[in-house]
């Protein structure tokens, strides 16, 4: 059998894609040819999802329900929401302290351009930890707001970028009875670029980055009118990670496990605040390197619109200091 002429191509294809599409598809002749070759061949099984869009997805839905071509439309949009409990532990002699924090949070993001992501998150935390050395403890709750970008550079290298603020109201007990209050504002900030290779269900990445922490106290009086002043806690970190994962199907769901380790070096790294904590991880008064160790888990609809996750991480080769974190998070594409 001959291959079709670009003539017939435009008639097998009218109706189903836009005039535009047609003109672009007709340098795929050649590829087309097998299907020619079928009783019925149908010409739009080789396209791509974005050549669909065109006069029949422009069609209002009828009483048969939304054309077929709608439903291979990409998703621009994506709501996400993940909640997260962290077990923290530091045994350094003057800043010692054992306690939690939960953290959970909310956020939309959107393709403005096909290789760009934009977005917009709001997050609470609650902390409380019990303070050895001075048989205190704090309680605080924070507000924060956050925007992140990514951008893909290639389809096999990405580069994303964050900045947070926080309000957080902090509440101390030391010696047992004396309290104080007092206001804190932080400043988080990420960027990361990340590289990713994959051979039939296994993937691999790589990636590197920095992130900065900065959080400044109000100057505060406690309950025996004694003044307490305020101080800056500052943290900034250089990392750089290896992951896997194994992707296989269930049904009719998508599932990748997944494992990675990041090694992270703080070239400004605090002395010792025993309130500190840098997200997930408890900051070491005398270490300023770590390792952050994943595994986890993703389930997937076929067409990965709707997801769901739970990751544990846990921190190591931090001195006097322990950290374990449960991320449950789910997103929704539309």
């Amino acid at each position: 059998m001959r291959a079709p002429t670009s003539a017939e191509l435009g008639e097998l294809l009218k109706g189903k894609i836009s005039n535009e599409c047609v003109l672009k598809f007709k340098k795929l002749v050649p590829k087309l040819y097998a299907q020619m070759t079928k009783p019925e061949p149908d010409l739009t099984l080789l396209l791509p999802a974005e050549c669909l869009s065109g006069k029949s997805a422009q069609n209002t839905t009828g009483n048969d329900g939304p054309k077929s071509t709608q439903k291979n439309a990409p998703k621009r949009h994506g709501v996400w929401a993940s909640v997260s409990p962290t077990f923290l532990r530091k045994t350094d002699r003057d800043g010692d302290f054992d306690g939690t924090v939960l953290t959970g949070t909310f956020g939309i993001d959107r393709w403005v351009l096909p290789k760009l992501l934009l977005g917009a998150s709001v997050g609470l935390e609650k902390t409380e930890l019990e303070i050895g050395y001075n048989n205190g403890s704090v309680d605080s709750f924070g507000r924060t707001v956050s925007l992140y970008g990514g951008y893909m550079i290639a389809p096999w290298l990405i580069a994303d970028a964050n900045y947070g603020y926080s309000w957080i109201d902090y509440n101390f007990i030391a010696n047992s009875n004396v309290t104080s209050a007092t206001d804190a504002r932080r400043w988080t900030g990420a960027a990361n670029l990340t590289a990713h290779y994959v051979s039939g269900p296994f993937g691999l990445k790589a990636s590197v980055g920095i992130h900065a922490f900065d959080e400044l106290k109000d100057d505060a009086t406690d309950s025996t009118t004694r003044f307490v002043p305020g101080s800056f806690l500052a943290q900034h970190q250089a990392n750089a990670g290896l992951g896997a994962d194994y992707r296989f199907l269930v049904d009719n769901a998508n599932v990748t496990l997944n494992a990675d380790a990041k090694f992270g070096y703080d070239f400004v790294h605090p002395s010792g605040a025993p309130t500190g904590t840098f997200g997930s991880t408890a900051i070491s008064t005398v270490d300023p390197s770590s390792v952050v160790f994943g595994f986890g888990i993703t389930i997937a609809t076929r067409d990965d619109d709707a997801t769901l996750s739970v990751k544990g991480t846990t921190t190591q080769f931090q001195e006097n200091t322990e950290s374990f974190s449960i991320i449950i998070g789910t997103r929704l594409a539309f």
